[in-house]
């Protein structure tokens, strides 16, 4: 990799190249100025230190120029109140590879990712992802929780009950419903999980493709209820890797006797929510949730310096919503099954992620079918394997994982007479 050239870079690089080309002089000073009344403020004890942010620019060409500073852009403002924001000083780490080989709306969004300084617990690392220009995605949107809480999305069994097939409504008038892989849906006549990415316009009714992770269980009413809960990665790397129903009860009973939190039915819903469970995966919340910086837009996770996974959304406010639960699905993997780990190796952890990330880039993608209004997209290249889902040429989710090898299947019961696939 490349490295040792320090760079500043502004997130929005449009409003940079018009204000430096006008007044290059009058900003260079205003930005020495800045810098030193904020060192100043730091060394004081009144200003916060930058959070480094690595960033990947793309080939320069032999008339191009690197980007400068424009100072008023250089310092994010804090958004929401809530989480802290960070204070873009990039460096540059090598070249960023071509993204020709995504689907166009994939390639437009990792061309402008910029990793944030990683936020530690344990053996988890989070590195947010920011954009230098953003992305705007149309309409008004809800997350399933919420348009389920709301009563906007109704989510019922089909037929009297498919394992693999449920129905979902949006019953909203103007308003659209992101629904992602590996969220849990509880209720029914067993609690499932979501096998792809969906989008659902408002007043769509489409057949939505799950996976049974109760094996125990084949009766009660007809409507499910959100359950706040995604499914851990191990199950999500499975869903991804298109292995089938057998493979999913597998891996859901090797986790709860892992947890020790397995229920009667098999249900990996309750597993999660185990007092013991719950208690350490809010201790993880606790640490990293309050650390993301606004317009946080995507993710990427690693155990020690091991890339595990990345998520990647196209709205600020959705990811925002999400990483809770997105989070505790990597935490149940990377920390709750891993208790007994010393504390990670952190040198070096920072090259790792900024080799993930090129990972991604080189890996490509390819549409993929999607239930809904929105274009699907696929991954499965270079050990990765995931997708997600596009609406209106503007990327909404994107999660892709490091592939493990198929699960060997744990003798166990039969599953119930009116369980298949």
């Amino acid at each position: 990799m490349g490295g040792g050239t320090g760079l500043l870079t502004n997130p929005t690089r449009q409003l940079q190249a018009n204000h430096t080309s006008q007044h290059p002089m009058k900003l260079r000073g205003f930005g020495l100025c800045l810098v030193g009344a904020l060192m100043a403020g730091w060394l004081s004890g009144g200003v916060e230190p930058y959070q480094r942010c690595i960033c990947i620019p793309p080939e320069l060409g032999p008339n191009d120029s690197l980007p400068g500073l424009y100072p008023e852009e250089a310092i994010a403002t804090q958004s929401d109140g809530l989480s802290p924001s960070p204070q873009f000083v990039s460096f540059q780490e090598g070249i960023r590879p071509s993204s020709a080989a995504h689907v166009p709306e994939l390639a437009t969004y990792l061309d402008q990712v910029q990793i944030g300084e990683p936020i530690w617990y344990r053996h988890l690392a989070v590195y947010p992802l920011f954009l230098e220009r953003g992305v705007h995605l149309e309409g008004r949107w809800l997350t399933l929780d919420e348009a389920m809480r709301r009563g906007v999305l109704v989510v019922t069994e089909k037929d009297g009950g498919s394992v693999p097939v449920v129905w979902v409504e949006n019953r909203s008038r103007d308003e659209y419903v992101f629904i992602m892989r590996g969220e849990i849906l509880s209720g029914g006549k067993q609690t499932r999980t979501v096998r792809q990415d969906v989008i659902l316009a408002p007043g769509q009714r489409v057949e939505l493709d799950v996976f049974c992770v109760e094996r125990g269980r084949w009766h009660g009413e007809e409507k499910f209820k959100p359950s706040y809960q995604m499914a851990p990665l191990a199950v999500k790397k499975r869903i991804a890797q298109g292995e089938g129903q057998q493979s999913i009860w597998e891996s859901v009973r090797g986790l709860a006797g892992a947890l020790q939190a397995a229920t009667p039915s098999e249900d990996l819903a309750k597993a999660l929510d185990a007092p013991h469970v719950r208690q350490d995966l809010d201790k993880v919340r606790k640490e990293i949730v309050p650390r993301i910086p606004a317009r946080t837009m995507g993710f990427l996770f690693l155990q020690g310096r091991r890339p595990v996974g990345a998520d990647m959304f196209g709205d600020a406010q959705i990811a925002r919503e999400l990483f809770p639960k997105l989070l505790d699905a990597y935490a149940v993997d990377c920390i709750l099954l891993h208790k007994d780990i010393p504390g990670a190796e952190r040198a070096g952890a920072d090259r790792e992620a900024i080799e993930f990330f090129k990972r991604i880039v080189r890996a490509g993608s390819q549409r993929a079918r999607t239930p809904g209004s929105g274009a699907g997209i696929r991954t499965d290249a270079l050990g990765l394997v995931g997708g997600g889902v596009s609406f209106g040429g503007t990327l909404v989710h994107y999660g892709v994982y490091v592939r493990h090898e198929p699960i060997v299947p744990l003798p166990g019961p039969k599953p119930m007479e009116g369980f298949r696939e």
